[in-house]
């Protein structure tokens, strides 16, 4: 595994093919101020799938504050077209309007420092989510996370909460974090 990525250092640029928009060089070809790629285990995983479907969901006020979203997982062409679809587990049917890659490999996981599941049998193989919010004029990673397993991952909220606040929008924004609550009770 390679060194591990931190905030404010400078995210690698990386090449991956997707089922819905081609291939795609990161964070350069996502024309917004922001991005954020997400590495999910597999369409397989439940709570990968729910995590891009939170994203779907906010997929306007994400786009609002300009922030793009970016996900990809070591799963096939056939599978990520499932996710892309909403139809892989547990298949609730929602289409993800964002790039989504196949095909990751233990190479780039090591080369973004992140946790790689090793197994005899290729299919059980990939790797653990990893999240970069990302400043794409700059390449500076604002914000990241790594897993060493199925838990632990950075939901379209928070994305929306930190970006908002950074570009002083909060009062522009739906309060789908609670600064309201904050600011009334003092908490701030």
């Amino acid at each position: 595994m390679a060194k591990i990525l931190s905030s404010g250092s400078t995210f690698p640029k990386i090449k991956l093919r997707t089922v819905n928009f081609g291939e795609l060089v990161l964070p350069d070809d996502l024309k917004t101020k922001y991005v954020m790629i997400l590495f999910y285990r597999g369409g397989w995983w439940g709570k990968c799938t729910s995590q891009l479907e939170g994203y779907q969901k906010n997929f306007n006020v994400l786009k609002k504050l300009g922030i793009s979203i970016f996900a990809a997982s070591v799963d096939d062409f056939d599978s990520a077209d499932e996710v892309a679809k909403g139809k892989c587990y547990p298949r609730s049917g929602i289409e993800k309007s964002f790039p989504i890659g196949y095909g990751v490999t233990k190479k780039l996981a090591d080369s973004l420092g992140a946790f790689w599941k090793e197994a005899d049998i290729d299919e059980d193989r990939y790797m653990q989510p990893a999240e970069f919010l990302i400043e794409r004029e700059t390449g500076e990673i604002i914000l990241m996370s790594y897993s060493d397993g199925g838990l632990g991952r950075i939901d379209a909220q928070d994305v929306v909460g930190i970006v908002a606040s950074r570009e002083d929008m909060k009062n522009d924004i739906p309060h789908i974090w609670p600064w309201g609550n904050w600011l009334k009770n003092g908490w701030v």
